[in-house]
Formats: C-alpha cells, sequence, structure tokens
C-alpha cells in the first residue's frame, strides 16, 4: 500500500455560548490520505480561536506532505519519526506539532481501516468488558484504587494535595 494524495483544507467551526464570549470560533486543520487501495484517513487539528491555523496548514503542506507521499501509511511510528526529522531546526511544538498530529490521526485512521479493527484493538485492549479504574501513582493512591475497584467504582478522581 503507498500514499498517493493528501488533501488539506482549513474549516472554520463556530462555537456555541458561552464558549463563543472568549472564542466566537475554532479552527480544524484537515487531512485526508489516500491509498492506492482506496482507503482514506482521515486527521485533524484544532486550532483554537483559529490562531495559527493557516501557518500549521502551510507547514503540513509544505514540509510534511511531501516526506510522506509515495510511502506506505502503515509504517505509522517510521513515518512519525520520519516527519518528526523533516526540519531539524525546528522544535516539534506549536505549529510543527499541530501539523504532525494531524497527518499521525489521518495514518492511524488507515492502518485501522486496513486491519478492519478500532484502534483501541489495534493497540493492544484485550478485554472491553472490564472495569476501568483511572488513579495516581503513589501508595497509599494504588492502595484506594485497588479498594474501590474491588467495591465495583468505575473512575475515581486523583489529588495530588494530602
Amino acid at each position: 500500500m503507498k500514499i498517493t494524495s493528501i488533501d488539506t483544507c482549513l474549516l472554520t467551526v463556530p462555537t456555541p455560548k458561552p464558549m463563543a464570549l472568549q472564542y466566537p470560533h475554532h479552527k480544524l486543520v484537515i487531512a485526508q490520505i489516500a491509498t492506492d487501495e482506496g482507503i482514506r484517513g482521515l486527521g485533524y487539528s484544532l486550532a483554537f480561536n483559529g490562531g495559527g491555523a493557516e501557518a500549521v496548514l502551510t507547514y503540513l503542506d509544505t514540509r510534511l506532505k511531501p516526506a510522506l507521499l509515495g510511502e506506505d501509511p502503515l509504517f505509522v511510528e517510521r513515518l512519525w519519526e520520519k516527519m518528526f526529522r523533516v526540519d531539524m531546526g525546528v522544535k516539534k511544538q506549536g505549529i510543527a506539532a499541530y501539523a504532525l498530529s494531524a497527518l499521525d490521526i489521518g495514518l492511524w485512521d488507515i492502518a485501522g481501516k486496513a486491519a478492519k479493527l478500532p484502534l483501541y484493538k489495534l493497540w493492544g485492549a484485550v478485554n472491553t468488558a472490564s472495569r476501568r479504574t483511572a488513579a495516581a501513582a503513589g501508595r497509599s493512591t494504588a492502595s484506594r484504587t485497588w479498594s474501590a475497584k474491588r467495591k465495583g467504582t468505575r473512575a475515581m478522581a486523583a489529588s495530588t494535595t494530602k
């Protein structure tokens, strides 16, 4: 399988009130990755209040897209490394990280579709019926978490204060 094209666009999404008072809209940088086998992956990055979205789109189109064309999209981790190394002088924060993220999400979308599996299974989740417990590290937190899990609690909020 090979990547044949990457189509990109910028979407402006109005925000509902009360969020709209602070952020009247957000912008999404959308990347649709097409393969020679007809599988398409959709990825995106969200720019709150639209800030920098045009720069993210430009970086994606001019620097990252050429690095992926012709590559096998199923080698997601290798392609992530390749995109990361495209511009060694640019820190992978802000604009570069947002652009890389949109393509990374699209590549994982292709991997899941090719395997005919949801990503949580592709990544190794095996027991979807088990109860889930969230907790922070620490002996007392771990013991409280285990105790809560035995009692059937599905989630816990963790605090860093004593």
